[in-house]
């Protein structure tokens, strides 16, 4: 696809801010953050940028507890909406805080639009499969971290949470496989 902005430099940050949210520690989110709004700075609609910064939001208040108002988190995904309506990424964030605050149904029709405009997109299947998981519902979340795996292979979270998703389920053998 085409690039997501013409900003060489915001789109590097980007990259940056994205390995840094997948180390996923408190001080990596920080710096993921920082990354993902610096590009916003270069280019101010760089949507996937924002959606970052949501992305980053939801696991600082789904992780670690911070008091992040919903309505903020919602406010970032919304402007990532406003540059590219179509934004898979965006509407998965969206879902996510959504999800975070309590939303369940409106957080499974989202992360459903997500899906269907961009099925081939790591983020949303990792998210809406950690979803899943969350909400109790392992079955709904094994196809989705196996899609994720097939998308990102050197992921290293999701196959433990397949892992953990397929034992849930007493598949032991199957669970097995994705611990190697």
């Amino acid at each position: 696809g085409q690039a997501p902005t013409d900003n060489v430099e915001a789109y590097d940050l980007y990259l940056k801010g994205r390995h840094y949210f997948y180390n996923a520690t408190r001080h990596f989110l920080g710096l993921a953050r920082q990354m993902f709004v610096q590009a916003t700075e270069l280019d101010p609609k760089f949507a996937r940028a924002y959606a970052g910064i949501a992305n980053v939001d939801c696991r600082k208040v789904g992780w670690y507890g911070e008091l992040i108002p919903e309505d903020s988190i919602l406010a970032i995904a919304d402007k990532a909406l406003s540059f590219d309506p179509n934004l898979a990424e965006a509407h998965a964030a969206r879902a996510d805080a959504l999800s975070f605050f309590g939303h369940k149904e409106e957080a499974e029709a989202t992360f459903k639009k997500a899906l269907s405009l961009d099925p081939d997109s790591f983020d949303v299947n990792a998210l809406f499969a950690r979803f899943y998981t969350r909400s109790g519902e392992p079955e709904n979340a094994v196809p989705l971290y196996i899609r994720a795996l097939e998308l990102q292979p050197d992921d290293y979270q999701s196959p433990s949470m397949l892992q953990l998703a397929l034992r849930g389920l007493g598949q032991h053998e199957e669970a097995l496989r994705y611990g190697e």
